[in-house]
């Protein structure tokens, strides 16, 4: 039977009992993946709390019984159709999204990379786009690109790539240094299962967005072991494995990395391994889309505030004082009281 008809989604969730997250620990021998086990029972009535143990070592026996001995109590609130919440601090986040407003609302919406079916192909390091770049045939088909690992914190770090951008319905000459390239894996690029239509063989995939990447936006990358927003001002083009929000806002870019904003990933986002030990967090449209922005941040006063302490930041640099500036802003936004800004920095 389908599985919704055994285990309807809401009962699901209701009957969590206990959950036991090994992290990254080599619970298996030659394997390297997060381990978990969960306790799971049908019930027809809430419970009133889950048993939660995170290991930090592996035991020496009995690693369940250990694990139930040292777990710690959890509101089955915490465990929802919006997420698993091992830490305190789930109610304070349904609060905040039901009053603020959703990120996708205020920006319009979220972009994904260029996919080209093919990246060695159009993806060049900065020694070969310097060759290419000194070809005037060349030239113009060449964009400036930021990949996932050049987006850092703040502002971006372009290590010099470039991607090739054929125009769309357009030709490049024959002699270009660009096409001779292409051409060298045109058998492979003829087999990309993604090209379709009236197209010539070395074209990407139709992308109805891309004249935004000339604009000021912000980006980040995939995954990330913290929020890594960035504030792209030069116009690159951004590849698969990173997104972009078109919007200049340093307000936005301010909340999107503040303290807040790590809070409240680490809830939301799918991860890899433990965030708080380096572990590393998806950041899929589906979680930062709903992102919950602040009235109160979409208010001249609050926004202005934010957005000037965000670029102090990304003009020099974060520091200690800046940080705590940004934090008591954006805590200011949300109209948090002194007990959810401690839950919030712990």
């Amino acid at each position: 039977p389908p599985r919704s008809t055994l285990f309807p989604y809401t009962t699901l969730f209701r009957s969590v009992h206990g959950v036991f997250d090994f992290d990254e620990l080599p619970v298996f021998e030659g394997a390297s993946l997060h381990a978990s086990v969960y306790a799971i029972k049908r019930a027809s009535l809430p419970i009133e709390g889950v048993d939660v143990h995170e290991y930090h070592s592996l035991p020496t026996s009995e690693p369940l019984l250990h694990g139930l001995r040292s777990a710690t109590r959890r509101p089955a609130q915490n465990f929802s159709a919006k997420g698993w919440v091992t830490s305190g601090g789930a109610s304070l986040l349904d609060e905040i999204e039901e009053s603020a407003v959703p990120l996708e609302q205020v920006i319009g919406g979220i972009y994904s990379g260029m996919k080209t079916g093919l990246n060695s192909a159009y993806i060049i390091d900065r020694f070969e786009s310097q060759r290419l770049l000194s070809d005037e045939q060349s030239a113009p088909y060449l964009r400036s690109l930021l990949v996932p690992t050049a987006i850092r914190r703040w502002r971006p770090e372009w290590d010099g790539r470039h991607m090739i951008v054929p125009p769309p319905g357009g030709t490049i000459p024959e002699q270009a240094l660009v096409m001779k390239r292409l051409t060298r894996v045109r058998d492979q690029l003829q087999k990309r299962a993604d090209l379709r239509g009236d197209f010539e063989w070395y074209h990407l995939r139709s992308c109805a967005y891309f004249p935004l990447f000339a604009e000021p936006k912000i980006v980040f990358p995939d995954i990330a072991t913290e929020p890594r927003f960035a504030m792209d001002t030069e116009g690159h083009v951004i590849s698969d494995g990173a997104f972009m929000l078109p919007t200049d806002s340093y307000c936005l870019l301010g909340l999107l990395n503040s303290s807040f904003a790590g809070f409240y990933f680490r809830a939301r986002c799918n991860r890899i391994g433990n965030p708080s030990r380096r572990g590393r967090l998806r950041f899929k449209k589906a979680y930062v889309r709903g992102f919950p922005v602040p009235r109160n941040a979409l208010e001249r006063r609050h926004a202005c505030v934010i957005a000037e302490i965000t670029k102090e930041i990304v003009g020099g640099g974060m520091t200690p004082p800046l940080q705590r500036q940004l934090d008591d802003a954006v805590f200011d936004a949300y109209g948090f009281d002194p007990s959810d800004r401690k839950l919030v920095a712990a």
